[in-house]
Order: C-alpha cells, then structure tokens, then sequence
C-alpha cells in the first residue's frame, strides 16, 4: 500500500521495501557501501525530511570520521591557503560587497592529482581545483574573517562560486550557544574545501533577527516568521541568502532545471561519472548533509538553503550525481546544508512558488493573442491558458458558486474539465483548511491556483462535511466510507462529480489503454525531462504536483495527481497519477491526507 508519491519511477512499494533493505546496509556496511546501494532511490529521499533521516546512523558517523582523520592528515589550514593566495589573484581589501575589478581565472594548482582521482572528493587538495579552469572569477573578501570567495555571474545575477565558510560562533551574532554549523567530520580544514553545513536557523541568521530591535523575529524551527524581502542571513554584507524565486532564476538562466544539475556540478569530486560540465562556473561540490551528528551522501549529493520557509521546513536546492536535473523541496530546518551567497542588487520577489521567465529558456510551442511563449520548464507564471492544446475546440462552463469559468472537453462518451478544479469556500469546513494552492500555507492565496487548481485532502474533494450533514456518512481521513453513493458529487459544481476508479479506467480505455495514457492526457509544456505529452484528446493535464500530510509541496514540473472518489479502508483512496518519466497513467492507492487535484466529470 503506498504512502507517500515519489518522483521516480519506482512503485511506493518497492520503494518501502528498498528502504528497509538499505537502512540494514547501511549498518552493516557503513557510508561507503550503503552510498553506492542507495544512490538509485535518489528521488525518493527528497520526498521528506524522515527520507532523509533514515539515512542517517552511527556506523556511518564513524566510517566517515574515520576517513575524515585519515584524510585531514594529508592537508592543513595554512597549506590550503597558501594553495588559495598562489592561485588566485588578491581581491578586494577590507570590503565584502565588491568585486574585483580584473577577474580572477581558476588555476589548475600544480597539487592536482593524477586523471585517475578525478570523479572523487579529495580533502587534500585545495577548494581552487574544484573550480573551472576555463571560468574568468571575480573575488570577494568577508571582512569578518578576512576570508575571501570566487564569484562568477550568470545571467543577471553574481554568485559566490564556493560555499559559505563562516563560523557563527566566531565574529556572529554574539551568542556563544549558537553551534548550529559543522565541518565535515569536524575537522576545520574540510571548511576550507567545501564550507560549512549550516541549519537554516544558522543560515538566516536567526540570533540577529531575534535581536532586531525595530522588528524582532523567532525564527527557526516549527517557526514561521515575517522574514523580510531579502534575507542576508549569515552572508558576508552586500550579499544574501538565496530566495526561492532567485534560485529560480539561477535555472532559467542556465537553460531550465531539467539540465541545470549537469551545467551546476563541478567538474570533479562526484561519485559514479556524476561530475558536471560547470559551463557557468557556478561548480557545485557534493557536500552532503548532517542531521542528529550523522553525515551523509558526501561525495553523491549537494543540497543548499533557500530564504524561503515553511512552518518546520524550507525550500532546499538539490544535485545529484546521476541525474542532470536539479530538485526543490522542503526539507527538515534542522537538518544542516551548504550555503552559496548571493549578491544584492536585482533581488526577486519572495515566494514560494511564482517564478521567472527568461526568454532564453523559452520555447514558443504556439503562438497566442498575448504573444507570450512557453518556458520549456514548468513555471507557475505561464498563465493555464498557455497550456491547452490549441488545436481543440473546447466548450466551458461556468461554476455558479463562484463565478470561475472551466474549460470542458468530451472524450469517448464522458465530458471532463480540462482544467483542474479551482474552487473555495472559507465558510465551508469541508474544504477550509483541507485544501492549499502550490507552495502557499495560507489557504486563501490563489497565484499558484490560478494556474493549477487546488489540491485537496480527499475529504475535502469528496467534501465530507455535506455526506455527514445529510447523509450520516463519516467520511475522510480514519473515517469508513463503505455506504458512499454511487455517484459522489463532492466539492464540483452542480451538474458535475468526482470521477470514481471506475470512470478513470474508463477515461484510460478511451484514449486507448493505461500503459501509454500518460502520454495522451499530459499537457503539451510544462512537464519536464521531456516528459510532455501529444494531449491529442485536450485533457491537458499539468504537473501541479502535490501537498503532503506535513504540510510539504512536491514535484511540480514533474507530476500529477488525481483524486478518485473509490476508497479502499479508513485512510486511504484511489488516484491517478501521471509521472513526467513515463507515458503510462497509475491508479493507485494514496493516504486520504495528502493534498492532490481534482478533475470533475459532467453527470450522464
């Protein structure tokens, strides 16, 4: 029985089953095997921060200090920066929000080792030879430590092209008790290769905003705090932590997320042929994470910190090193990431979920009376219109409750919306708190619904509230539901329901079977790694992603989930998913709590 959706192509089962076996593993064989044993369940581990703690033991703990001690020995602080001064020119003096004004080039220092090192990460060698050679940097210094950083810009934007290494306990916010960040394997010299692992707590310095005097903030974690538009966190001044939105904008400007993995990653220092073409220079290390004094996928991932958060969680940035994409997710604060700074100066607008659009990563698929074009990425600021197949002709209807207006479409003998139920109703318990747009904690914001629809709980969809008023049924989440009608008209409009399994495999059967029905029903744009589909009937279904029981959104750009009103026992029910990896459609069981979308069906 499944109980969470994964990214991958793997069943939920497989997966429950895959993890097992590699938590034994991972005791039994330490980091070194269990790294290699799960480096194929990748998409799973971004699902929630529990993924990532199951991860996590003490065996590893010490295969990795172990290593770490053995490796130290090779390298020290001052050897490591007389490797940095001999290789790099001098930056700015005594300023941390300039750069220089002659470019600084990476230089192949002549401590690089042989080919045959290549692909693996060497605590030996000095952070300038994980940087590209071919990159003309800039440099800045941070004043507080004196510790200087390339910098390289890509697009419109200037990056740190190195990991934040900046101790808050020493020259921070003044608190003693604010251990929050850590070396690899507690060994400072590691700082200096691939920075510091900070909690977001650390990351946005949330010691300083509790001290504002003017605007005192309790952030961290289960905290949800009034950041402001652009959060400097620990970074050095004239730069700040990035926003979700500007990591964003990071992607589009190297050509969309399905490839900015290959282009982010260093050339050297990933596991299993994962090293990147670092064109930009931006040269990503697979510095792994911490969580409760574990260390984990160091060598095989790179996670790093957005400014943008929810309750207990914030959005997280990740590389792996056997895919060429990259990921965003919510993740656990109190798990410790990278941090890479960003210059001030052209900040975009906090949020969690509207992005930017940059026409070098646009692909016009069809042209259309706004004269807008269609990112090949899934973005939330391509309006649903954009979407639909151009070449149907749809009908429409109009939802009497609220006025919004749904395109329909008839394929075989059932008509469908062909977009994705978009409706609210603060006074109606069934739905008020059971259902979010994309990426928003507060369910009366519509950006991201506006585009995608809602997602709902399935007592929300099933809009169990009315079935217990009238009916008696108690319906929902540990509720048995065994006396549900035959139709369930649910939160649709009038003259419309929720489609049951059986009108679902139905729908399959009318565009010819389940196993290539994904690739009918996606939309033309929006899904990503080529996961578009012909949406020859218009069903144009969207990659709107998913809300989980913690509160956590999920895989838009790469999945969709559909609610069904067949229940199989008191948690969980039947919906349908379509996956951006394959051009099958899945109907399968979900936890009734998860937050997924709901297409209506045209009562016979």
């Amino acid at each position: 029985m499944k109980n969470f959706i994964v990214q991958s192509f793997w069943s939920r089962k497989a997966i429950s089953a895959f993890f097992i076996a590699a938590a034994v593993c991972m005791v039994a064989c330490g980091d070194s095997s269990s790294a290699s044993a799960e480096a194929s369940d990748e998409p799973v581990s971004e699902e929630s921060s529990s993924s990532l703690k199951k991860l996590s033991s003490s065996s590893v703990v010490a295969s990795e200090t172990k290593q770490s001690s053995s490796s130290s020995a090779k390298s020290s602080s001052s050897s490591i920066q007389k490797n940095s001064s001999s290789s790099s020119k001098k930056g700015d003096s005594g300023t941390s929000a300039g750069m220089t004004s002659s470019s600084v080039k990476a230089s192949s220092s002549s401590s690089v080792k042989s080919s045959s090192s290549w692909g693996i990460l060497d605590w030996s060698l000095p952070k300038e030879v994980y940087l590209n050679p071919n990159i003309d940097y800039g440099m800045v210094t941070d004043d507080r430590d004196g510790k200087t950083y390339k910098t390289v810009k890509i697009g419109e934007q200037t990056w740190m092209a190195e990991n934040l290494n900046f101790d808050p306990g020493q020259g921070g916010s003044g608190d003693a008790k604010y251990d929050w960040s850590w070396c690899y394997g507690d060994v400072p010299e590691h700082c200096d290769v691939t920075g510091r692992l900070y909690t977001w707590a650390a990351a946005i310095d949330s010691v300083k905003l509790a001290n504002d005097v003017n605007n005192p903030q309790d952030c961290g974690f289960r905290k949800t705090c009034a950041l402001p538009a652009k959060v400097q966190g620990l970074c050095p001044s004239g730069w700040h932590l990035p926003s979700y939105n500007e990591w964003n904008a990071l992607f589009t400007a190297v050509g969309g997320r399905s490839k900015a993995g290959k282009v982010l990653k260093s050339q050297r220092g990933w596991y299993k042929n994962g090293n990147g073409t670092d064109a930009f220079g931006f040269s990503a290390l697979p510095a792994g994470y911490r969580y409760n004094g574990n260390l984990q996928r160091t060598g095989y991932n790179a996670y790093f910190w957005s400014a943008t958060e929810e309750a207990d969680s914030a959005y997280v940035m990740r590389l792996l090193d056997d895919y060429e994409n990259v990921f965003r997710y919510n993740e656990d604060k109190n798990i410790a990431f990278s941090v890479r700074c960003l210059k001030d100066g052209g900040e975009v607008a906090m949020s969690s979920s509207s992005e930017s659009v940059s026409s070098s990563s646009s692909v016009a698929l069809f042209s259309s009376s706004s004269g807008l074009t269609i990112p090949a990425d899934w973005s939330w600021s391509v309006p649903k219109e954009l979407r639909l197949n151009p070449e149907i002709e749809y009908d429409s209807i109009k939802d009497s409750r609220d006025g919004k207006v749904y395109k329909t479409v008839k394929i075989g003998d059932q008509t469908w919306m062909a977009e994705n139920l978009n409706y609210y109703d603060a006074k109606d318990m069934s739905v008020n708190g059971d259902s979010w747009c994309f990426g928003k904690s507060n369910n009366k914001d519509s950006s991201t619904c506006d585009v995608a629809g809602r997602l709902y709980t399935w007592a929300a969809a099933i809009d169990s509230v009315t079935l217990y008023r009238y009916k008696s049924i108690n319906c929902g989440y540990g509720g048995n539901c065994n006396l549900l009608p035959d139709t369930v008209y649910g939160i649709c409009p009038s003259g419309w329901h929720l489609p049951s399994y059986r009108e679902w495999k139905d729908l399959f059967s009318a565009v010819g079977d389940a196993s290539y029905a994904g690739k009918i029903l996606k939309s033309q744009s929006g899904w990503e790694n080529k996961g578009n589909g012909s949406d020859i009937y218009g069903f144009s279904a969207l990659p709107a992603g998913d809300r989980g029981p913690k509160g956590d959104f999920y895989y838009d750009g790469a999945h969709a989930f559909f609610w069904s009103s067949t229940t199989s026992n008191r948690d969980d029910a039947y919906s349908m998913e379509l996956n951006n990896h394959f051009d099958r459609a899945d109907l399968d069981l979900s936890q009734k709590s998860y937050g997924f979308s709901v297409r209506c069906l045209k009562n016979e």
